[in-house]
Parts: C-alpha cells; sequence; structure tokens
C-alpha cells in the first residue's frame, strides 16, 4: 500500500504550490511591468492621439519614481527607447519623427532631463499638435483675439480661423499682434470672410463643430466628452454666435458660470 504521508518538499494540504520563476520577485514585477507596458503600446500603437498619450503617461510614470526606485526607472526607460525606435517606419509622419529620441534613452544611461523635462516636449519635438480647431465669428476685440492666440500657442492647436471683422495679427494697427505677443508666429491661423463658409467646409472635411455658448439645451462641458479631430465655434463677445451658425454645429456646449454674469469673457 502507498504510503499517505507528505514528504518535507511537499506543500500543506489544501495549499496550491507555486512554481518558481527561477527569478527574484523583484526582477519578476519588474520584467512584468515592462511587457505590460510593450504590451499597452502595441496595443495603441496605430492611432496617433492615442500613442502620444501613452508615451506621455509613460515618460510622467518614470518622473514619478525617478529617486525611488533605480532598477524600475532604468527598465522602463529601455521600454521607452524600445517603443519609440518602434516608430522609425510608422505611417505616421509625427509618431516616425518621434523615433529620433529612442537612441537618447537607455537604461544603461539614465535621461538625465527627464525628470525635469515635461513629456509634453516629446510632442512638441516631433511637432505634434492637438486636432482642435478654434472658430472665432466676428470678434470686436483685437486683445480678445490676441489672449486666444496665446493660449492656443499654449496647448498647440492645430490651428485658428479668424472670421468675418475678427482682428487678425496682419491688421495695420497692430493690436492684435501686440496682444498675443509673439504667439501668432508660432500659431497656424487663416481669415474667412465668411464664418458659414468656414463652418461648412470643415464639415465636409469630416470635423465635427461644436459651438460654445449659453443657449439653453446646451451640454455642460464638464460632463461633454469631444472627439478627436475636432472644432470649437466661440462667438461675439455681445452677440454671441449667430442662429445660422448653431444649425451647423453638431452639438452647442456650455461653461457652468455660478457667478452674476452667465457668461465668461471669451479671451
Amino acid at each position: 500500500a502507498k504510503s499517505s504521508r507528505q514528504s518535507p518538499q511537499d506543500p500543506p494540504s489544501g495549499v496550491v504550490p507555486v512554481p518558481s520563476a527561477g527569478a527574484p520577485s523583484g526582477e519578476r514585477d519588474i520584467s512584468f511591468e515592462v511587457a505590460e507596458a510593450e504590451s499597452a503600446l502595441a496595443k495603441v500603437a496605430k492611432n496617433r492621439v492615442a500613442c502620444l498619450s501613452l508615451l506621455c503617461q509613460h515618460a510622467q510614470r518614470i518622473e514619478r519614481l525617478w529617486h525611488e526606485d533605480e532598477a524600475l526607472r532604468r527598465a522602463l526607460l529601455g521600454a521607452l527607447s524600445s517603443g519609440l525606435g518602434s516608430l522609425t517606419g510608422h505611417k505616421d509622419q509625427v509618431l516616425r519623427e518621434l523615433s529620433w529620441l529612442a537612441p537618447k534613452i537607455s537604461e544603461r544611461k539614465p535621461l538625465k532631463g527627464l525628470s525635469t523635462t515635461a513629456p509634453s516636449e516629446l510632442v512638441v519635438a516631433a511637432g505634434a499638435r492637438m486636432p482642435l480647431t478654434v472658430v472665432l465669428d466676428n470678434l470686436r476685440s483685437a486683445f480678445n483675439v490676441g489672449s486666444i492666440f496665446r493660449t492656443a500657442e499654449c496647448l498647440r492647436l492645430e490651428r485658428l480661423v479668424l472670421c468675418g471683422y475678427t482682428a487678425t495679427p496682419g491688421d495695420a494697427s497692430k493690436q492684435t499682434a501686440r496682444a498675443a505677443m509673439g504667439a501668432d508666429a508660432h500659431v497656424t491661423w487663416e481669415h474667412r470672410s465668411k464664418s458659414l463658409d468656414a463652418v461648412r467646409d470643415l464639415r465636409a472635411a469630416g470635423v465635427p463643430v461644436f459651438a460654445l455658448e449659453t443657449v439653453a439645451g446646451a451640454a455642460s462641458l464638464h460632463s461633454f466628452t469631444f472627439p478627436t479631430p475636432c472644432a470649437l465655434l466661440l462667438g461675439n463677445e455681445r452677440h454671441g454666435v449667430e442662429a445660422d451658425l448653431l444649425a451647423q454645429c453638431s452639438a452647442l456646449v456650455r461653461i457652468p458660470c455660478h457667478g452674476v454674469k452667465n457668461s465668461l469673457n471669451v479671451g
């Protein structure tokens, strides 16, 4: 008869044995982290916006643990370098251009500037812009337009479309240019005589247009999800967006205001 006694090597009754991974726990955890990062990038590699977002998240994570876990930091830097290098033959020009950063990042040679460099600079280096077009419908204040140029440059928007009598940086008065404080030199913009034509052209190109307006039924900005790419239509400081333009928009969105005034200055 076979003995029912357990050998010293057998696990206690009711306990499921865990096979040895052949490496210390810390090394297994790091390998898992790297594999997970590489897998996540592979899943979104075909989508430029999602890929850029993931790369920035990866860089942000490395920044957070920069001085906390050197082994994991070096491993994730290696994964970041590998991921950037895999974009060399990508069909998207922006992602292809990002691949030049790969040799500058190494798990054996920590990237000293990464701890003080904003991840968004990865996007800036490749010339990528936020896929958002802003259409200005007959804004009367050159100072508001200049302020919008500064915001557009800060966020690296796709472009501005200045319509009707909206002041442009090229106007003789130079008020918009002065208010923009040089930002106009770094923002793609154009002037259209009619806002309606600009909106229709965007829609014809497959870009949905959303009006930022305080009309009844407008969705709250806090709960609205914008698709990419898209366009945002801003109206006149006093009269807002004209009715014929509102009719051309995919949806109307408002910024909730809790003070006495019911709207926020367009600039």
